[in-house]
C-alpha cells in the first residue's frame, strides 16, 4: 500500500498490531528499567494498559471510527498501570479525540491527532521530564507537523515517523543523565516505538510474526546502573494508585484542590478525570491520607499500594548479582529445576556470563493469557491482570521512569475478569446466609488444608513472594455468603491491602486480623469462639496473636552482613519476627539454634510446618530432636508445603 487514507478497519488492525508488537517485546523493555521507582515493569505496565483496550477492539463487530476510538480511549484508561501506562493511555486518549469524528484519516488529520496526543499527555503530567516517553511522543508530533504539507503518501509519512521516533529515543540518554550512566535508552519511549512499528507494519500489509528470541532479550546491567540506583534516595515510600467512582461533583476547582492536596503529601502525581471516575497516582509516605481525601468524592476501586523502598533494595540485589563491573547481557529465562533451594544457592557460576533466573516475582502480574480472536495481521493475547495492592514487598518489580502524572483514573487490575459459571453462581445463591465467614492468605498446599480444616471459606494463594491484591480479596468476599467476614493476611506486606477491603465492601462488615505470619493466622482461628459476636471475636483473636513467636528457615542467595552477622551465599538462616536468629550450614542445626532463641520459660507449644523442599524423613528426625531438646513444651508437626522455607516454626 503506497498512498491512501486510514479508515476505521485499517486503524483497528494497526492498533492491534501495535499492541501485539509491544507485548512481544515486553520482557526486553522491562530490562531497560534503571529507575528505583517500582510502579512495576515498564513493558508489563504498558502491555497491560494497551491490552485492556485491545480486547475491546478485537471484540468489536461492525468497526466504525467513533466506537473504535471510544474502545481504545476508554479501555486504555481503565487498564492504565504505572506511570508509563498512564501516560500511554493519555497519548491514546488524545489521539482518539483528534480522529473520532472522522470517517477516515489523511495526513493533516493524523498530524493534528499527534499534536492532540502530546498535548493531552503533557497536561496529565504535573512535572514532565525530558528524555522520557513524552519526549519521544513530542518528536513524533513535530515530525508529523513538518511533513504534513510535503507529502500525501501515507506509507512514506508513517515510515518517517517511525524513523523519527527511533532517532529521538536514541537521544534520550543525552537528555536524562541517569540513562546515560546506566547505558540504556528510556524504557517507556522504547515501548512507544514498538507500538508505532507494529502499527506501521500492519498498514504496510505485512504478515507479522510477533516473537522475540530469548537471545535477543538482553538485560543490560552495569556497575554504573547499580551505582545510579544505590545512590537514589526515595523521598516518598509508597506508590499509591486507585480509581474514584464519582458520586459527587468533581468540577475543575475540586480537581485542582485535590491535586494541590496530593502535592502536599507526595510527588509523582497523576490525576485524570473522566465523566464518571477519576484515576489517581501518587508517591507518598501516608497512602491513607490520599485514600481518605478521595473517599469524599465517591467509592474507590482498583487500589494498588507498593512499598518502593523495599522493592528498590530488591532491584539493587538483582543488579548486583548480574553485574561484574563491565556491561553484561543477561539472558532472562524461566527454567525449571529439580534442585533443592540450597543446591541452587550453592551452585557455582562456571561461566562469566551465565544466564540467571529472574528473582521470584512478588508484583503480581498477569496470571493468565486470554486469546483474543485473530485479527488480520496479528493474534492478540490479552493478559488477565490483577490489582496489586502490595504494601511491603514485591520481588522483581522493576522500577520505571518517574514522570509525575496527574491522572484521575487508575485501574491497575482492569483487564477482563474471570466469569463465574452458572453452577458456581447457583451454588452461592443456594447457600444460606451465615453470620461469619473467613478468608486467609496462605502459601503451600499443606497450609491451605490446615486453614480449610479450621473452617476458612476462601484461601488465597500468596505470601512474601506473591502478595495478593485488594481485588483478589474483594472477589473472595463476594463468594462468601456471610454478614461478617474476617480476613487473615498472614504477612505484614498484605495487611494494608486487606485493610482497603473494609472501605470497599458495601453489604458485608469486614474485620482484618493483622496476622503477620501463618502461625499467627492459625492461632487466631483456634481462638475464634462460635456463638460469640463478631466484635468480641475480633478483639479475642487480635489479643491471641500477640503471644505467637514465628521463625522461618531458609537459605541465603548472596553474601552480605546484617546486624553485624556475616552471611555467605548458601548459608542456612533462621529468621525470627524481627531479626536473623541463627546462621549455619545445616538446616537441622540452624533450626534448632533458632528455636533455642525463641523458647523461654513461658513457652508451652512448638508447632513445626515443614516445607515443599524438606524431605519427610528429615522432618521426622527434626521433630523428634525438638521434642527431646525442649521437654517442657508440647511439639507438633504438620506438612505445610510452603516454598522457599524449609521450616516455619511457631512458639506459643
Amino acid at each position: 500500500m503506497s498512498a491512501g487514507n486510514i479508515d476505521a478497519k485499517t486503524l483497528s488492525r494497526m492498533f492491534l498490531s501495535g499492541a501485539k508488537n509491544l507485548e512481544a517485546k515486553k520482557a526486553w523493555i522491562n530490562e531497560l528499567n534503571v529507575f528505583p521507582v517500582p510502579d512495576g515493569d515498564t513493558g508489563t505496565n504498558m502491555t497491560m494498559t494497551i491490552m485492556t483496550a485491545a480486547k475491546d477492539v478485537a471484540a468489536m463487530g461492525l468497526i466504525e471510527m467513533a466506537p473504535l476510538c471510544k474502545a481504545i480511549s476508554s479501555g486504555s484508561l481503565r487498564g492504565a498501570r504505572g506511570n508509563s501506562g498512564v501516560i500511554l493511555s493519555q497519548l491514546l486518549r488524545g489521539f482518539c479525540k483528534g480522529v473520532s469524528d472522522k470517517e477516515s484519516i489523511d495526513i493533516p488529520i493524523l498530524a493534528s491527532a499527534c499534536n492532540k496526543a502530546v498535548e493531552t499527555a503533557y497536561k496529565a503530567v504535573m512535572k514532565p521530564k525530558e528524555g522520557t516517553i513524552l519526549t519521544v511522543a513530542r518528536g513524533i508530533s513535530e515530525k508529523a507537523n513538518e511533513l504534513c504539507t510535503e507529502t500525501d503518501d501515507m506509507s512514506f509519512f508513517l515510515g518517517e515517523l517511525v524513523k523519527q521516533a527511533e532517532e529521538t529515543l536514541a537521544r534520550t540518554p543525552e537528555m536524562l543523565p541517569v540513562l546515560k550512566q546506566a547505558g540504556v535508552v528510556d524504557s517507556g519511549g522504547q515501548g512507544l516505538v514498538e507500538i508505532l512499528k507494529g502499527a506501521y507494519q500492519a498498514y504496510q500489509g505485512e504478515d507479522i510474526a510477533f516473537s522475540y528470541e530469548s537471545d535477543e532479550l538482553p538485560g543490560v546491567t552495569t556497575t554504573s546502573s547499580y551505582e545510579v540506583q544505590k545512590n537514589f534516595e526515595i523521598k516518598f515510600g509508597y506508590c499509591t494508585e486507585f480509581i474514584v467512582m464519582l458520586d459527587k461533583v468533581f468540577n475543575a476547582k475540586n480537581e485542582q484542590d485535590f491535586k494541590n492536596f496530593l502535592e502536599s503529601i507526595g510527588d509523582s502525581i497523576v490525576c485524570v478525570a473522566d465523566e464518571d471516575y477519576v484515576k489517581v497516582h501518587v508517591h507518598t509516605n501516608d497512602p491513607g491520607l490520599a485514600i481518605q481525601r478521595a473517599l469524599t468524592f465517591g467509592q474507590l476501586t482498583r487500589i494498588k499500594i507498593d512499598n518502593m523502598r523495599e522493592e528498590h533494595q530488591e532491584k539493587l540485589f538483582k543488579i548486583s548479582e548480574n553485574s561484574k563491573g563491565d556491561t553484561e547481557y543477561v539472558e532472562i529465562k524461566q527454567e525449571s529445576s529439580k534442585e533443592t533451594p540450597k543446591e541452587k544457592a550453592k551452585e557455582d557460576t562456571k561461566e562469566e556470563t551465565k544466564p540467571l533466573e529472574p528473582v521470584p516475582e512478588v508484583k503480581e502480574e498477569a496470571k493468565e493469557d486470554t486469546t483474543v480472536p485473530e485479527v488480520k495481521t496479528a493474534q492478540i493475547h490479552v493478559p488477565e491482570t490483577e490489582t496489586v495492592v502490595e504494601t511491603d514487598a514485591r520481588n522483581e518489580a522493576s522500577p520505571e521512569q518517574e514522570d509525575e502524572v496527574e491522572i484521575t483514573e487508575y485501574s491497575d487490575d482492569d483487564v477482563p475478569k474471570e466469569e463465574e459459571t452458572y453452577e458456581e453462581r447457583m451454588a452461592e445463591l443456594s447457600e444460606e446466609r451465615k453470620d461469619i465467614g473467613f478468608i486467609s492468605v496462605s502459601m503451600g498446599e499443606g497450609m491451605e488444608s490446615i486453614f480449610k480444616g479450621l473452617g476458612v471459606d476462601e484461601v488465597i494463594s500468596g505470601g512474601q513472594t506473591m502478595n495478593p491484591s485488594t481485588e483478589d480479596m474483594l472477589k473472595a468476599v463476594s463468594r462468601i455468603n456471610a454478614d461478617n467476614i474476617f480476613i487473615l493476611p498472614n504477612n505484614k506486606n498484605i495487611i494494608m491491602a486487606a485493610n482497603q477491603v473494609q472501605y470497599m465492601s458495601d453489604d458485608k462488615k469486614i474485620y482484618v486480623i493483622p496476622t503477620k505470619t501463618v502461625p499467627q493466622g492459625i492461632t487466631a482461628l483456634i481462638n475464634y469462639t462460635i456463638g460469640m459476636s463478631a466484635d468480641d471475636n475480633d478483639k479475642a483473636m487480635k489479643e491471641s496473636i500477640a503471644g505467637v513467636k514465628t521463625g522461618q528457615v531458609t537459605y541465603a542467595v548472596r553474601d552480605t552482613v546484617v546486624n553485624g552477622l556475616s552471611i555467605k551465599r548458601g548459608n542456612i538462616m533462621g529468621i525470627g519476627d524481627k531479626d536473623i536468629l541463627s546462621i549455619g550450614d545445616s538446616v537441622h542445626d540452624t533450626s534448632i539454634a533458632m528455636i533455642e532463641k525463641m523458647v523461654d520459660d513461658s513457652s508451652e507449644l512448638i508447632s513445626i510446618y515443614y516445607g515443599r523442599d524438606t524431605d519427610p524423613q528429615d522432618a521426622d528426625e527434626f521433630n523428634l530432636d525438638v521434642a527431646v531438646r525442649f521437654p517442657k513444651c508440647d511439639v507438633e508437626m504438620h506438612y505445610g508445603g510452603q516454598p522457599i522455607y524449609y521450616y516455619v516454626i511457631s512458639v506459643e
